[in-house]
């Protein structure tokens, strides 16, 4: 009895396990061995019984029954394997049973239970192995063309070497002085950058470019996704009628507007080496210039689409009026009116009281916004206070278009802080939580945005109202700033911040709605 259970356990086992025939005995199983003698001694005389317990058959099953149940990790020894079988007539101490306290621990058998086992967690809804990302819900679609993440990209400057496009494959100091600040290679790196990254809308024009267009380059982007295996997206391109180019003009007192339209998208799809195109755009101020009017311009729509050139068309810069005139002569022919592109920013908001948004809303057009950050001046960088944006050189705006904007810049500024802060604890918030539940990935601290800029806050104000952005991309550090715009949105509390920052700029005051 003044032995452990431990090893009473190893003395029995030894002792029924061992054969007479060995030599030599450890120390420690001698001295356990002759403990256990002078308990039996000591118990004889008490109970006056000189046969100690037999070691049959029935003793042996004991003993193999208690070894599997202490191998076995959902059962516990109930005795000792010292005390006597029931069938004898020694009965031993009754000892008091241990006193159990119940944990909320779990005990290891528990955890390597419930590893083999895993208990179903409830969910609050969503994909627990998505990336962490700001609840967020985008506007729903329109209509048929669908634009993913609701912001593209535009390609005015591509080609163009009045706007700082080179065709040099190495750029130098000179250039740069000379204001060439993007090559061939740049364009390329932004295309693969945005496309990847999610952002595939593509806008463009027969008009962009110089002797180099922008068609053609994008061209040559998309033969490098082709042969690449880097790009996982597949591009959504746009491009526009332009009434004003050479061709065009000829073309207009030539024929109709139907075939001038056929014509036109045919070469377009030509330069972008492409059967046909996802959206394609008619760019007409005045289609009464034209023989035949909005009607043959419409018919020539049509055409373009029955012959498979694109698959969806839009039109640019037309009011609500002009919008709805179009809408129906498309109608008439059987093809919808998915988009207006127009310009619209958080420094120019006319379209938001001349009825422009409204009208494709009730229409259920897609209301795409070009020039969303107004030439540079909504991107927060020129202020009046920093006129060069932080670069070397001269002033790219001059103080009397900088300072009436100050509110506007201010409050870009205030919203971005009020944005981290809120992102940063969502995140936080997220990261405990998958922490606290296994089944979950392990957010990382690279799948956050922590530098929300203003630039990308004034491309949010236009998702936030429902347009769609496009501004130009010129490189991949801008890409990367447009890829910074996704996941998040404005609350309409930041939104009316914004707000009432632009109705304070006198200069940019909205007109009285009519």
């Amino acid at each position: 009895l003044l032995l452990s259970q431990k090893q009473q356990q190893i003395c029995s086992i030894r002792l029924f396990m061992s054969s007479p025939s060995e030599e030599e005995e450890d120390p420690t199983l001698a001295a356990l061995r002759k403990k256990r003698e002078q308990i039996l001694a000591k118990k004889k005389k008490e109970d006056g019984d000189g046969t100690p317990p037999p070691q049959d058959a029935n003793n042996k099953a004991r003993i193999a029954s208690i070894l599997s149940d202490n191998h076995s990790p959902n059962n516990k020894a109930t005795g000792s394997i010292l005390s006597p079988p029931s069938d004898t007539t020694t009965t031993p101490t009754q000892r008091p049973k241990p006193t159990t306290i119940k944990s909320n621990v779990p005990s290891i058998s528990e955890v390597a239970s419930s590893k083999r086992q895993p208990q179903k967690q409830q969910s609050s809804g969503g994909d627990n192995n998505l990336k962490f990302s700001q609840q967020f819900t985008l506007p729903s679609d329109e209509n048929d063309l669908h634009i993913p993440n609701r912001i593209g990209f535009g390609t005015q400057c591509w080609g163009d070497t009045s706007r700082g496009f080179t065709s040099e494959r190495k750029m130098t100091k000179k250039m740069a002085k000379e204001g060439k600040l993007f090559n061939p290679g740049d364009l390329m790196s932004a295309y693969q950058t945005l496309i990847n990254g999610g952002i595939t809308f593509v806008d463009t024009s027969e008009a962009y470019g110089g002797e180099l267009s922008a068609e053609q380059i994008i061209a040559m982007c998309c033969n490098d996704e082709q042969s690449s295996s880097s790009f996982t997206n597949t591009p959504i391109l746009a491009s526009k009628y332009d009434p004003r180019g050479a061709n065009n003009l000829l073309r207009r007192f030539l024929g109709l507007a139907s075939s001038t339209v056929v014509r036109a998208i045919r070469s377009t799809c030509d330069r972008l080496e492409s059967n046909s195109i996802d959206l394609y755009q008619i760019d007409v101020a005045q289609p009464t210039l034209y023989l035949g009017g909005k009607q043959s311009l419409a018919s020539g729509l049509a055409k373009a689409v029955d012959l498979g050139l694109c698959n969806h068309v839009g039109v640019c810069n037309m009011n609500a009026r002009q919008m709805k005139s179009m809408f129906r002569k498309l109608e008439s022919v059987g093809v919808p009116l998915v988009s207006n592109q127009f310009e619209f920013s958080l420094l120019n908001r006319r379209a938001l009281f001349n009825g422009q948004i409204q009208a494709c809303q009730d229409l259920g057009v897609t209301p795409i916004a070009h020039t969303p950050l107004a030439r540079g001046l909504a991107t927060g960088k020129y202020t009046a206070l920093n006129p060069t944006g932080g670069k070397l050189g001269s002033a790219k705006f001059d103080f009397q278009t900088l300072d009436p904007l100050s509110p506007i810049h201010e409050a870009q500024e205030v919203v971005a802080g009020m944005v981290r802060a809120r992102l940063l604890k969502s995140f936080n918030d997220d990261k405990e939580m998958r922490s606290r539940n296994y089944k979950m990935k392990k957010s990382s601290d690279g799948e956050f945005n922590k530098q929300i800029t203003t630039t990308q806050v004034a491309i949010n104000y236009v998702v936030a109202k429902g347009a769609v952005p496009i501004p130009g991309i010129n490189n991949a550090k801008e890409a990367e700033e447009l890829l910074g715009c996704l996941g998040w949105g404005l609350t309409e509390n930041e939104v009316g911040i914004l707000e009432e920052a632009c109705d304070k700029a006198e200069k940019y005051r909205p007109p009285t709605p009519t």
